[in-house]
């Protein structure tokens, strides 16, 4: 019987080295954390070979926006747990809720359209 030859890779890498700041290595950092790269390396090999880098954006008003409703959801969530309500005025305020978060998803949706556009 003939022995199984076993696949020999040899890889051809260089390594290169760069010299970072403090400042410029932090920078570094944030880049890499909102980008969708796993490591520092890969991230630096996408940018100098010019492969798309897929970078993530944060719009603060709109961050700021989903806090005040999540705050509004939670106030009114304890406004129904806690007043003393009767079944009419129940239905009421779930109805309030539910016009209020229908409202709130169309806005985000527009946001979100908005921002693709």
């Amino acid at each position: 019987m003939e022995k199984a030859k076993k696949k020999i890779y040899k890889y051809n890498y260089k390594r290169i080295t760069i010299c970072y700041s403090e400042g410029e290595k932090q920078e570094l950092k944030k880049k890499v954390a909102n980008s969708t790269c796993r490591t520092t390396s890969e991230f630096i090999r996408k940018a100098t070979l010019g492969r798309p880098l897929h970078v993530f954006y944060r719009n603060k008003s709109f961050d700021e926006f989903v806090d005040e409703c999540i705050a509004l959801r939670k106030e009114m969530r304890t406004i129904r747990e806690t007043m003393p309500l009767d079944s009419l005025g129940i239905a009421r305020l779930l109805a309030i809720q539910e016009n209020i978060q229908t409202l709130i998803t169309k806005l985000a949706n527009d946001a979100r359209s908005n921002k693709a556009s």
